[in-house]
């Protein structure tokens, strides 16, 4: 993994080329920071919901599985 440039405070109060372009990559990174835990949320919420559906489904299977039971004995 290559250096990483650090922007120290008293740099960032100048308004040079240097500190243009990483202001420019940071908010990039964010960015695409920003993006993945976007993704990364919806897909656990879908996988959230999923799981509450099987446990639903498995509940109603269980009382219909005993409702059954009950009627042919």
């Amino acid at each position: 993994m290559p250096a990483v440039d650090k922007l120290l405070l008293e740099e960032a109060l100048q308004d040079s080329p240097q500190t243009r372009s990483l202001l420019s990559v940071f908010e990039e990174d964010a960015g695409t920071l920003t993006d993945y835990t976007n993704q990364l949320l919806q897909a656990m919420q879908r996988v959230y919901g999923a799981q509450n559906e099987m446990c639903l489904a498995t509940q109603q299977l269980s009382k219909q599985l005993l409702a059954y039971e009950k009627q042919v004995t």
